[in-house]
């Protein structure tokens, strides 16, 4: 044991061993490192977290719109129905919810087969950045046949 300044200490603090181990000191060379390690974190943290949450959004609004898409092709396949008919029934799915916004909804019959195509734009976290979803559902027009 060695005294210093009326401390006793294991190792005496000095230069460093010749065994190659240095002693470490901590002094004015750590000084405001934490604070520049916060500086360049945090933010990148927040970043991280905003585009987290915004990739949930797109998701959860490309669901929805895949649900509404879905339920017009349903609508319209069924023998009697009418494009209107499934443009009406997306608009019930997608209901009065904020998630989507400034939507679309496009039902084409042609061919024997319904296409609809719900298109709109989900809530952005950040302004100015538009975030849009496009959802195509496609299927064939039931009709009676003879045998």
């Amino acid at each position: 044991m060695v005294k210093v300044r009326g401390l006793r200490c294991a190792r005496p603090v000095g230069p460093p061993r010749r065994s190659g181990v240095p002693v470490v000191r901590h002094g004015r060379r750590d000084a405001g490192q934490h604070s520049l390690e916060a500086l360049l974190a945090v933010p990148l943290m927040l970043v991280v977290i905003v585009a987290t949450v915004q990739v949930a959004l797109w998701a959860s609004g490309r669901n929805m719109a895949r649900n509404a898409a879905n339920g017009a092709v349903v609508v319209a396949s069924l023998e009697g129905g009418t494009p209107d008919q499934a443009v009406a029934e997306a608009e019930s799915r997608l209901g009065h919810s904020d998630l989507l916004r400034t939507r679309e909804v496009d039902v084409q019959v042609s061919g024997g087969q319904v296409r609809a195509t719900v298109t709109g734009e989900v809530v952005s976290l950040v302004p100015g950045v538009p975030v849009r979803v496009t959802v195509t559902s496609v299927g064939p027009v039931e009709r009676w046949t003879s045998p």
